[in-house]
């Protein structure tokens, strides 16, 4: 189709026939991007292909290169070593982020606000280890949850666990 499609090109624009030539292309034209759609198997001509092969290969590449540039912006300020919590003592650690969660400034307002409680414990789980091990974020998650939740039983901290107290300056 595409060679009847170069044919009606061919013509002399200045002909009596152009307007039907015109017509004809356009026809042709419609009724091949019809059958793009409904073809399954990309059979077309092979130049037709390849242009279409090569520009989706060439987008692919850009969106590649710009994933990787963003990719390595994410990683500039990553972690290459985390900040070890001596083992069993992942509830202290726990316990004080609680409490900085709490802590009000001078002025009546929160320090710390957040709508959720991810930014949390995605902390523990993202900077911290427990002993040698890395902390799951599923375990780190089970610490945080709202007011009025009932914790998951084994995820609250006890209170022997509980070995120091944040308080204002003015109060120490």
């Amino acid at each position: 189709m595409s060679h009847r499609i170069e044919h009606f090109e061919r013509k002399d624009p200045f002909s009596s026939e152009h307007p039907r030539h015109q017509s004809n292309i356009g026809k042709l034209t419609e009724f091949q991007q019809y059958l793009d759609t409904r073809d399954k198997w990309n059979i077309r001509p092979n130049d037709v292909l390849l242009k279409e092969k090569d520009e989706k290969i060439a987008e692919l590449q850009a969106r590649i290169q710009d994933l990787e540039e963003q990719l390595k912006a994410h990683t500039k300020y990553g972690v290459a070593q985390k900040v070890y919590v001596e083992d069993g003592y992942l509830p202290t650690l726990i316990d004080l982020i609680q409490q900085v969660r709490e802590v009000g400034l001078p002025n009546g307002r929160s320090l710390l606000k957040s709508d959720h409680h991810s930014p949390y414990y995605k902390l523990v789980a993202k900077y911290f280890n427990h002993g040698s091990k890395e902390i799951p974020l599923d375990t780190a998650r089970n610490y945080f949850v709202g007011k009025g939740e009932a914790p998951i039983k084994g995820s609250q901290v006890p209170e022997d666990r509980k070995l120091f107290r944040i308080v204002p300056a003015n109060q120490a």
